[in-house]
């Protein structure tokens, strides 16, 4: 091997080693990856809100490739959302969370049976300082409820709405369900009576969506549309079938 074709190999691989280095460096701020970076998505400047966002995020939750709550963080100002990390929260965490449940300020978004709408506490914005949101699957959000006492002590709410989850590469159980960061932006555009809110949270959603679809991503059906297609398959195969016998 000449010395010109040394050279040449210790260029190609340099520039392997460092293109593959940017792929996997992340942004500081949305915690992407460079190359789908979603930083020109999200707003020039975090947005500052009344109330707090304290996001409950279940471990499994976290160590999922694709998730929400980092593109939250970003969008909002560092004091307006806090992401504690667990299932069942003790110790230093516990006492904190107890704190901010106690406050009658403080609501946790969660359908139970006692659920409100929040849209009646619009009315009335001094009363909510706290929200507490938990990201997790519904069964996981269920579990993080039941084994924290201190989430009893909040009023409960839902969001009462025909909206349709935007967060098409992942999989919901149904197709009103919505994503943690889908979750907060209406409800922060409901109790700070603020529209911008909304769009300023779901624009680089909708991005992160667009390029996962670019690169080969799949859009997801809901679980109780995938029923109904199933249902209704089997009802034209056992009709064929039926056809085929007379």
């Amino acid at each position: 091997m000449d010395e010109t074709e040394q050279t040449c190999n210790e260029f190609l691989n340099n520039y392997a080693v460092e293109q593959g280095n940017k792929c996997r460096q992340e942004c500081a701020r949305c915690i992407r990856p460079i190359s789908v970076c979603l930083c020109s998505y999200l707003p020039p400047q975090p947005i500052q809100t009344s109330i707090k966002i304290h996001i409950l995020q279940h471990p499994r939750e976290q160590k999922r490739r694709l998730t929400t709550v980092p593109i939250l963080s970003a969008a909002l100002a560092k004091d307006c959302v806090h992401v504690y990390r667990g299932i069942r929260f003790t110790k230093n965490r516990l006492a904190e969370l107890t704190e901010i449940a106690s406050s009658a300020s403080t609501v946790i978004l969660y359908p139970g049976s006692k659920a409100i709408d929040i849209k009646q506490l619009s009315c009335n914005l001094s009363e909510v300082n706290n929200l507490f949101v938990i990201d997790g699957t519904w069964q996981q959000a269920r579990t993080i409820v039941h084994r924290n006492e201190f989430l009893k002590k909040c009023v409960q709410v839902k969001l009462v709405n025909d909206e349709i989850s935007k967060f098409v590469i992942r999989t919901q159980p149904t197709v009103t369900c919505l994503s943690t960061i889908e979750a907060v932006a209406l409800s922060l555009e409901i109790l700070e009576n603020n529209c911008f809110i909304k769009e300023a949270l779901l624009k680089p959603l909708r991005a992160m969506c667009d390029m996962q679809l670019a690169c080969g991503a799949v859009v997801h059906a809901s679980k109780d549309v995938k029923k109904k297609i199933q249902a209704n398959t089997s009802a034209v195969n056992d009709e064929a079938v039926n056809e085929y016998d007379e």
